[in-house]
């Protein structure tokens, strides 16, 4: 898809989220290099997609109990497949502790007692 846009004679971009650019060519450079890192470790992959719907479904909700976001990684298919690429099952609640915790540290979501909070 990227090739596709590369391909556009574009003079401008309003993205989704963020501010309107004008360099394409270095934000496809920036897309196909994110790209490259991620298809390099597919672990990396899996970890880098957990994190994301974590943040997004925190997006929707607002906030969830650890135990919430437990049950949804065993029911939530693509959340269940990048979950189990990095541990076995008996070790995903270990594993959605670190990434929350992770997470946390870079401010992307609040943990508290309560539960986690989108940021």
């Amino acid at each position: 898809m990227l090739e596709r846009i590369a391909q556009l004679e574009v003079d401008i971009v309003i993205p989704g989220h963020g501010a309107p650019f004008d360099d394409v060519a270095r934000a496809l450079d920036v897309a196909f290099s994110r790209l490259d890192y991620l298809q390099a470790d597919p672990a990396r992959n899996a970890k880098n997609a957990l994190k994301v719907l974590i943040v997004f479904k925190l997006m929707e909700v607002r906030t969830m109990t650890f135990d919430a976001l437990l049950a949804m990684t065993q029911s939530a298919r693509a959340m269940r497949a990048a979950a189990d690429a990095l541990a076995p099952t008996h070790a995903h609640r270990a594993l959605l502790e670190k990434l929350v915790g992770e997470l946390g540290k870079s401010g992307a979501v609040k943990v508290d007692t309560n539960g986690i909070h989108a940021s």
